[in-house]
């Protein structure tokens, strides 16, 4: 497999803690995805599915229809900020592969719909 499509998301300590900002990697380039009410409504319409219901049974099947892949990313990587088409999204998940795109997606809604300071207390004036 070559190591120049891979395909990860990870958070950052200086990303903006607004809920559902997430930092993916598409093969070699990273981008800002963030996924609002609005978008997830966009999405569950797009799909015909609620998020908590397409979350849970990714989790349990790892199934997603390519559709639903595409709805998804599009909305995640323009809420952060990127100028992609729906044409541009589908070569990325094209040069990815699908089971890593949905991999990536499954993480990425699952942190959306989780609490963003994981238990953390950030104290006034720490560093």
């Amino acid at each position: 497999m070559p190591t120049s499509k891979t395909c990860r998301l990870h958070r950052r300590k200086t990303m903006n803690p607004l809920k559902g900002e997430t930092q993916i990697t598409l093969g070699s380039e990273d981008y800002t995805c963030r996924l609002t009410i609005d978008s997830l409504m966009k999405i569950e319409d797009e799909i015909g599915m609620g998020i908590i219901k397409l979350v849970s049974k990714l989790s349990t099947e790892m199934d997603m229809p390519i559709k639903h892949q595409l709805s998804i990313l599009y909305h995640a990587l323009r809420g952060g900020g990127n100028d992609l088409t729906q044409k541009q999204v589908k070569q990325l998940v094209t040069e990815n592969g699908l089971i890593k795109t949905t991999q990536v997606i499954l993480v990425m809604l699952t942190s959306t719909l989780n609490d963003e300071d994981d238990g953390e207390k950030k104290e006034e004036g720490a560093a």
